[in-house]
């Protein structure tokens, strides 16, 4: 299994409208590593440390530069979800991935006719 991953950012513009234009593949994303080796990942308490550990990292690198700027609020936690998710899925570790959708908010919508 492995011991570390890169915590991959989206890097997002802000158009007039507000509305956020993904990078692309080929646009440089900022990159964290979490190290998680000394972790147990079949058990609760190590899948809920890294979980700590991934989200500590996404507010990190995802932290707006001026936090009175809604447009960089916004961004900010926008980009930490998406961290987050990108970075439970890339260890592919079950507990973890139950402990993350324990604790996010997923948005369910159902189509009528």
């Amino acid at each position: 299994m492995k011991s570390s991953i890169p915590l991959a950012i989206l890097v997002a513009c802000f158009g007039a409208l507000s509305t956020a234009a993904f990078a692309t593949a080929a646009d440089p994303v900022p990159t964290r590593t979490v190290r998680f080796a000394d972790l147990d990942l079949t058990n609760a308490d190590g899948a809920g440390a890294l979980y700590l550990r991934i989200r500590d990292a996404a507010k990190e690198v995802c932290a707006p530069a001026d936090p009175s700027n809604l447009h960089q609020l916004a961004f900010s936690q926008h980009c930490t979800e998406i961290a987050i998710g990108r970075a439970v899925n890339d260890v592919n570790a079950p507990l973890l991935s139950s402990y993350y959708l324990s604790r996010s908010k997923p948005a369910i919508t159902i189509a009528g006719r």
